[in-house]
């Protein structure tokens, strides 16, 4: 199955989501740690969460990750 992730361009880190709570209305993208997975997004939302999230392709890229069927 085929999904998006949001790449920082300058420095190859993967958004994990967004923080929205700032007094200063900014909003901020909060970034992938090993206890915070990246965030992916199926291609029916990803043109609406770049938007919502205020994501700037300028700084930003949409990587295609592949998710497989896991075998146990």
């Amino acid at each position: 199955m085929k999904y998006y992730a949001i790449q920082h361009k300058e420095t190859g880190r993967f958004v994990a989501g967004t923080d929205f709570s700032h007094a200063d209305g900014k909003i901020r993208q909060l970034y992938a740690t090993n206890e915070r997975p990246p965030l992916l997004l199926s291609g029916e939302k990803l043109g609406m969460e770049l938007k919502h999230r205020q994501i700037d392709l300028k700084h930003y890229a949409v990587v295609v990750v592949e998710v497989g069927k896991a075998v146990l």
